[in-house]
């Protein structure tokens, strides 16, 4: 009888926990439509406009302290030009316009060596406490990885849901990824190649790979055969907030498994923006350089 009794307990656990798997299981698999109507609305929106002008609030989880800043970008798509100044600390300015130097942005430090600098908007000295370069400044960018993350999204991979939130009580849309596969897994170097490169070709953010391993920054290259340690995916939580009524980007928080990884916050936000010819000149009496 006590033989029975133990081996009816054990088969109502065991189906206890069949049952939470399949609802966990259950749980991964929501793709909710009205969440990649919303992306795609989004997408649209922002594909079709040439011109961007905004003021961002970022945050940036990095080795020792944490980055904060306010910037301002100017970007027009094509010909790709790009203004980009900074309020927090240090009044650092960026000017890069294909059409005059593909290679090279003019830079204002707003200090030492007190003269004009022109860098690739890739080097490591600009990229010293950045997630990003000023290009990915561009929502797009974030919408591009979200599109691939979807794109990759199995059913029984990652959720993607649409919530209703409140922002200056106005009702606004968030947007989430989530992916409770998410994990740092190794990768072995198949090239000799540099991290910008060796990141963009998994689909990762580079600081990420920083974060990770020892002694890497953003002017690291990597050898072939060499063990890295990397995340599966550009993130293991994306929230996207968006204001439905233009289909504007007003936050975006990504997470990794530790937590907020950045932010990014739009505290206001023109598109189809006609810029003149002086916008993305240096000897724009506004400007600095």
């Amino acid at each position: 009888m006590r033989w029975r009794l133990w081996r009816l307990m054990y088969l109502k656990i065991k189906y206890l926990l069949l049952f939470l798997f399949a609802f966990q299981a259950l749980q991964s698999q929501s793709i909710d439509q009205a969440a990649i109507d919303l992306l795609t609305q989004v997408d649209s929106s922002l594909s079709n406009s040439n011109g961007l002008k905004f003021k961002m609030a970022i945050y940036a989880r990095m080795k020792g302290n944490d980055y904060n800043q306010e910037a301002l970008f100017k970007i027009q798509r094509s010909p790709l030009k790009v203004y980009y100044r900074q309020f927090i600390d240090n009044n650092i300015e960026l000017l890069y316009d294909e059409t005059k130097d593909k290679e090279k942005a003019i830079i204002n430090p707003d200090g030492f060596p007190y003269t004009n600098l022109q860098l690739s908007p890739y080097s490591s000295l600009i990229l010293k406490r950045q997630h990003h370069n000023v290009f990915e400044a561009d929502p797009l960018f974030t919408i591009d990885q979200l599109k691939r993350m979807f794109d990759d999204c199995l059913p029984d991979k990652c959720s993607i849901t649409i919530s209703d939130t409140l922002v200056d009580n106005k009702p606004y849309k968030v947007l989430q990824y989530f992916n409770p596969h998410y994990k740092i897994q190794k990768v072995k170097v198949e090239e000799d190649i540099h991290i910008l490169d060796f990141a963009r070709k998994l689909g990762v953010n580079f600081y990420s790979i920083v974060c990770f391993n020892e002694d890497f920054d953003s002017s690291s290259e990597f050898d072939k055969g060499e063990i890295l340690k990397v995340p599966s995916s550009y993130a293991k939580k994306i929230l996207l907030i968006v204001n439905p009524s233009n289909n504007q980007v007003f936050e975006i928080q990504v997470f990794d498994g530790k937590g907020l990884f950045e932010k990014m916050r739009y505290l206001w936000f023109k598109k189809d923006v006609e810029f003149e010819e002086i916008d993305f000149q240096k000897e724009n009496p506004e400007y600095n350089f």
